[in-house]
């Protein structure tokens, strides 16, 4: 068995340049610009939910989008 790596030595850590981020990672859902859109809404006062499904969403997700854990790289 190999060694854990964890914490700084982590490789995500030394090569933050190397990680797909956003709507480059072919895993995303969501591109920057409807990010953009969900933070728009949600501060406009649509809740959560009712974001969550017009993209297809969770509500957890569209709330992690909102309070930047994720997608922080995207500016409004």
């Amino acid at each position: 068995r190999g060694v854990k790596v964890c914490g700084d030595d982590h490789w995500t850590r030394k090569h933050r340049n190397k990680l797909k981020r956003g709507s480059q990672s072919h895993l995303s859902k969501v591109d920057e610009n409807a990010v953009r859109q969900i933070r728009m809404l949600v501060k406009q006062g649509y809740s959560n939910m009712r974001v969550a499904k017009m993209f297809g969403l969770g509500k957890t997700t569209v709330n992690d989008i909102v309070h930047r854990r994720s997608w922080s790289h995207v500016s409004d």
